[in-house]
């Protein structure tokens, strides 16, 4: 038998803002303004390196039981996203990489969307 032990580790602010390790917050716990105010300045302008990514999970499970989708980012994208949608933004997880923003599903246009019209 494998056991996995999950634990939840909530941010804490030291000096000018920086991370304290690895976290995740919800809408309602009382630093998520705060963290969100913290990634949007983090990778605001950030361009990322040449393994900068921007991964969307759209997972029919989390969509039909948490009524979100998740975006992961390592770039500005993280940023933008933040200022587009900040009501909209359910929870964060995050670490040294990156940051992963769940949306609710009602503030995402559907994936096709994405796409140029190419005749």
């Amino acid at each position: 038998m494998v056991t996995i032990k999950v634990q939840k580790i909530f941010i804490s602010f030291k000096g000018e803002g920086s991370l304290n390790k690895t976290g995740t917050v919800k809408k309602g716990d009382k630093n998520f303004e705060s963290v969100l105010t913290y990634l949007e300045d983090k990778y605001f302008y950030n361009g990322g390196d040449s393994d900068a990514e921007v991964i969307v999970s759209w997972n029919k499970q989390e969509v039909k039981e948490d009524h979100w989708i998740s975006f992961y980012g390592t770039n500005s994208t993280v940023s933008s996203a933040i200022k587009r949608c900040r009501s909209g933004i359910e929870a964060v997880r995050y670490d040294h990489d990156g940051a992963e923003l769940f949306f609710n599903i009602s503030c995402v246009r559907p994936l096709h969307t994405v796409l140029k019209v190419k005749k």
